[in-house]
């Protein structure tokens, strides 16, 4: 009932340990700590961006085609 955000693929730590939070509660917290951490994404409208989504095999809460969508709205 615990989960690592922003965990590394390598197994590094991530930013912050939680509770297992619902799918779209996941992504809006990681969604604010790109766009309003410390150092936040600056993007502008016509700006093209690479979205890799990886649940490293371990959350079936969050499958990735409707994590990638959530993404993307």
């Amino acid at each position: 009932d615990e989960m690592e955000l922003g965990m590394g693929i390598h197994g590094e730590s991530g930013a912050q340990k939680l509770k297992l939070l619902p799918c779209r509660q996941t992504i809006d917290l990681a969604l604010s700590r790109l766009f309003g951490g410390t150092r936040p994404l600056n993007l502008h409208q016509d700006d093209q961006v690479l979205l890799f989504v990886n649940n490293l095999g371990q959350s079936v809460e969050c499958p990735s085609p409707p994590s990638t969508n959530r993404f993307i709205q």
